[in-house]
């Protein structure tokens, strides 16, 4: 597929999102934004939204932003680190506003807060040990949240099936795995050792629940099949980890 022309000002957004970002963080790095940015313009054109007509650089801008939250993370945060989103949406509304095409129409710079905003809404359905099993937010909050005019929530529904994609297959499962172990998740449960069903209680239960997360999120045909294909290559990691 052509790759679709960058707006003017990419390379001054990458440059002020790059001093939040850390060169040594693959799991919610630039790298990763970059990889969501490409993904999010391939499914833009699939023919589930290119009818919609809808505003790229919006899009654009939200898939760079979404997880610079994670820069921000103090020792209080819950173990599920729900707070980068309004961390992320922070640094995304101070960083627009250096952007003349968003600055000048705040309208705009909304828009990329509510991708942000919820982007990881799936996600954080999924139960978390850190909340004692219970999830950060409820289906109603998400119902409310996601109500929106038509070519917002074609976008919203573009990042995250992007985002669910990319942390699935194995590159994907092998970073959610890396990610986990590093936040000093034990890789496998007690009892069941492949259960999963709640954020925290196992390594391979979160690149499980990942896997799943990218199949509930996979609105396009093609992204549906990418979905069932990365859900069987992340078994197949699991298995080897055993």
């Amino acid at each position: 597929m052509e790759r679709l022309i960058f707006s003017p000002w990419r390379e001054l957004l990458l440059e002020e999102i790059g001093k939040y970002y850390s060169g040594k963080e693959n799991t919610h790095g630039l790298g990763h934004a970059r990889q969501v940015e490409e993904l999010v313009l391939e499914i833009a054109q699939e023919p589930e939204y290119c009818r919609f007509g809808l505003d790229l650089e919006i899009l654009t801008a939200a898939a760079l932003l979404h997880d610079t939250g994670y820069s921000q993370k103090r020792p209080e945060w819950f173990d599920d680190q729900r707070e980068h989103v309004q961390e992320g949406m922070r640094i995304a509304q101070e960083t627009l506003r250096t952007i003349p095409s968003f600055s000048e129409a705040p309208l705009r710079i909304e828009k990329v807060l509510y991708l942000i905003l919820n982007h990881d809404n799936t996600n954080y359905l999924f139960p978390i040990k850190g909340r004692e099993g219970r999830p950060a937010i409820t289906n109603e909050w998400v119902r409310q949240a996601e109500k929106r005019e038509e070519s917002g929530v074609a976008m919203l529904a573009i990042l995250k099936e992007a985002d669910g994609l990319l942390a699935t297959g194995y590159q994907g499962a092998e970073r959610t795995l890396e990610f986990n172990l590093s936040q000093s998740v034990p890789l496998f449960a007690r009892g069941d050792p492949l259960r999963a069903w709640m954020w925290g209680e196992s390594a391979v239960g979160s690149v499980r629940l990942a896997a799943k997360r990218a199949l509930l999120d996979a609105r396009t045909e093609k992204g549906k099949k990418l979905a069932w294909q990365g859900y069987l290559e992340a078994e197949e990691l699991i298995k080897k980890a055993c």
